[in-house]
């Protein structure tokens, strides 16, 4: 009854950088970067008492696993104005994903690990580029943006690598969208 836990401990880690560049008046540059790392344990409330009847001892054991997760966002921006009143906003980014599971079984009397196997469970890719030109045909009453937005976005994942149902599920898939 002491193993397992209704909310999972994690830890978290989320840097981020971002560098800006005013290359003059009507020209700016910037470059963000974003990493998110997480760590899940999950310890099973399951217990085997592994019992040894010749010493009439215990070495309990527990099928326990980590998940861990890894994100990596890369954006550029480019904004400024043309002839002192045409906006533009040019946007680039691309973002990798990678989580993992790790299982094992623990010997809970020594903390020692045996039957260790890694998985990679979920892995997408994502690119991204957004345009805009505002200002058009700019008045009091009327303004005209044009602009595009593509996002293209491939990946993979395993949901019964983690348990979330009962069979190995392995989808694959790409998912377009132009704008």
């Amino acid at each position: 009854g002491l193993r397992g836990y209704e909310w999972l401990p994690k830890v978290q880690v989320n840097p981020n950088l971002l560098l800006r560049y005013d290359a003059k008046e009507d020209l700016t540059f910037s470059y963000n970067f974003d990493y998110y790392n997480e760590k899940i344990n999950r310890f099973s409330p399951n217990v085997n008492l592994n019992p040894n009847s010749s010493t009439n001892t215990n070495n309990p054991t527990a099928q326990d696993n980590i998940l861990t997760g890894n994100r990596f966002v890369h954006t550029l921006n480019v904004m400024g104005k043309i002839n002192g009143s045409l906006n533009y906003n040019i946007v680039g980014s691309y973002q990798k994903q990678q989580n993992d599971i790790e299982r094992f079984t623990t010997f809970i009397n020594t903390g020692e690990r045996e039957n260790i196997e890694k998985e990679e469970y979920l892995s997408r890719q994502v690119f991204f580029t957004r345009a805009t030109l505002s200002n058009l045909f700019k008045t009091n009453r009327f303004n005209l943006q044009l602009g595009y937005e593509m996002s293209l976005e491939n990946g993979y994942g395993d949901n019964g690598a983690i348990g979330i149902i009962d069979e190995d599920e392995f989808v694959e898939g790409r998912v377009n969208n132009y704008d």
